[in-house]
């Protein structure tokens, strides 16, 4: 794994490859290790594993989006909200609320605040 570390900025992209599962949770980690704003290329694919926070590695990817702070974590994160609402898919919302809530994003923090209204209520209608 220690070579991964010295992946170029234009390639962490490629340590989550979406067919690969198995992949997701040492990928996170090095994305991690590598730190901001060398994996920046990489936190799209990350934001995009928030879908569901039972995949191997996506609790670890939230904490690497706390680590960024919400200046940084939230464009990425409302861009997979953006998508999961357009797709009226209340699971993905629910995860995807669950991301926001564990970092304490909220509506002011939207550049979209419907986005995260419909969002919350996607989320909330599977309780």
């Amino acid at each position: 794994m220690d070579i991964l570390f010295h992946l170029p900025p234009d390639k962490v992209d490629l340590l989550i490859p979406k067919y690969s599962k198995a992949c997701w949770e040492n990928a996170v980690a090095v994305i991690k290790n590598i730190g901001y704003p060398r994996n920046e290329k990489a936190l799209p694919k990350l934001a995009e594993q928030l879908q569901d926070r039972n995949w191997p590695g996506t609790l670890d990817g939230i904490e690497v989006f706390r680590d960024l702070g919400k200046e940084i974590s939230t464009k990425y994160i409302e861009i997979e909200c953006e998508k999961a609402v357009k797709e009226n898919d209340a699971d993905w919302c629910e995860h995807l609320f669950f991301a926001c809530d564990s970092l304490d994003i909220i509506e002011l923090d939207f550049q979209n605040s419907t986005t995260y209204n419909k969002l919350k209520e996607l989320a909330e209608s599977l309780e």
